[in-house]
Formats: structure tokens, sequence, C-alpha cells
């Protein structure tokens, strides 16, 4: 120990120790040590002399987008000015057309339903005469599709009654009546048609019978089931089963009508054996 020299002073101090070992291992890396000053000092935070450049570009953007804004909402004001009231008139001309369209929907109904049960009342009746009367009356009074069913049910009824004639000349009054529907027009010819055929015999009967079995005719499968019919009465066996196959084949076949040609073809099988 040294003269003069205390164990406190010779006692080491905790940075030589920190010193020796940092110095270790830089010197097996081989870079230097830094200096006690540099380890020792603290990171000043950067960009905080920007802060005010910051704050005036930030506002600057607000600012910006507050100009925008005033401009969008004046254009938006602008253009209401000048396009609003047209908008607000189409929107009401909508909703009165809307109203309007359900108000006739709930007219059309009323009327239908009114007609159907006039209709009804004249159905009722037993006797087919007065039936036929009531209907005549019915297609007076009403209007377009109900009256033409009130004259086409007023036919049938003169039928019924034995009043064939009478019958006919209602079906072709319909028939030449050109604001009648066309469907119903055709339906009213073919069954004037049927009427008058009655009266014929068999093989002028399928040749009365021959206009409506053309294509495109409205009624051609019941058209080729009475034509069968009339071929059958008259021993042209070949032509009925033609007429019948011709039918079957078609692909608008309802089913009530395909069980009633099945059984002629049936009876046509028989009569040829």
């Amino acid at each position: 120990m040294a003269r003069g020299a205390s164990p406190r002073n010779l006692a080491p101090h905790p940075d030589d120790n920190y010193t020796q070992n940092r110095g270790l291992r830089i010197a097996d890396t081989g870079k230097s040590a830094p200096s006690r000053r540099s380890r020792h000092a603290t990171t000043r935070p950067r960009g905080r002399g920007n802060d005010k450049g910051s704050i005036y570009v930030a506002d600057r953007d607000s600012f910006i987008d507050e100009v925008s804004e005033e401009l969008r909402r004046d254009r938006m004001l602008t253009a209401w000015r000048r396009w609003g009231p047209w908008v607000v008139g189409v929107v009401v001309l909508a909703v009165a057309g809307a109203g309007i369209a359900t108000w006739l929907d709930q007219q059309d109904d009323a009327a239908a339903r009114a007609a159907g049960a006039r209709l009804i009342e004249a159905a009722d009746i037993p006797d087919a005469t007065e039936r036929a009367e009531a209907y005549a009356a019915r297609a007076a009074e009403l209007d377009a599709g109900a009256a033409v069913i009130a004259r086409l049910s007023q036919a049938a009824a003169l039928v019924e009654a034995g009043e064939r004639a009478a019958a006919v000349e209602v079906l072709d009054g319909l028939e030449s009546d050109g604001a009648a529907d066309p469907l119903y027009r055709d339906l009213a010819g073919f069954k004037a048609a049927l009427l008058r055929a009655e009266d014929l015999d068999p093989a002028a009967r399928a040749d009365a019978l021959a206009a409506y079995v053309a294509e495109g005719q409205p009624f051609r499968l019941l058209a080729l089931e009475a034509r069968a019919v009339a071929r059958l009465q008259s021993g042209d066996l070949p032509g009925a089963r033609e007429d019948v196959e011709t039918a079957l084949a078609d692909p608008m076949l309802s089913p009530s009508l395909g069980q009633r040609l099945t059984q002629l073809q049936e009876l046509l099988g028989e009569g040829e054996g």
C-alpha cells in the first residue's frame, strides 16, 4: 500500500470495472470503446424545430377543406334551385299516376264483380227460354267481355230450349261483331258451324268443318275431333284415323280431349278388325 493512501482511496471505482470489461469486449471485436460522455449523452428529439411548420400545414389543409365544402354546398343549392321543382313535379306525378292506376284497378275489379254477379243470376234461372232472355238482357246492359259471354250463354240456352236457328243467329251476329275479341268471334263461328252441320249428312258435315282444321286455327283440335266423328259415321275410317292421330300428336292437346280421342282411336281400331 502506498504511503499516505487510505483504504477508501484505494477502493476500485465501479466505472473501472465497467471500463475494463468493456475494454476487453472492444478489444475482441476490434472496435474502440465509446467515451463516457458519449455513453451518458441523451438523444435530443428531432423535428421539434418544425412544429410550427406542421401546424401551419395542418391549418392550411383544414382551410382548403372548409372552402371546398362551401363550394360543394353552393353548387348543390344552385342545382336544387334550378332542378328542384322539376324533381318534385316528377315525384308528384309518379305518385299520382300510381294512385290513379290503383283506383282504376279497384274500379275494374268492382265492375267485374258486379258483371259476374249479374251473369250468375241469369245462370240460376231453371227454364232455358227464360234464361236465354235473361242473358239477352245482360248482353244489352253489360260492357265488353261480359256482354260477349252473355251472348254465348244466350246461344247455349237457346240450343237447350230447342231453338237452334235462333242460336245460330246470335252466334253469327257475334262472329261479325268487329268490336268483339277475335278469339270470341272465332269461337262463335265454330259453334255456329257445328250447329249447322247437324242438319247435314256425315260426309257434308266433315266437309263443312274443313276450314276449321287448318293450321293456325284456334279451335283446330276440337274441329279435328268433330270431323273424325263425322268421317267415322260416313264410313271414312282412314280419314277418321288421320284426324285422331293428328290431334293426338299436337303438343297443345288437353288431357280431357286426349282421353276422348284415345277412346275414339280404340273404337276405330276395333272397326278395322
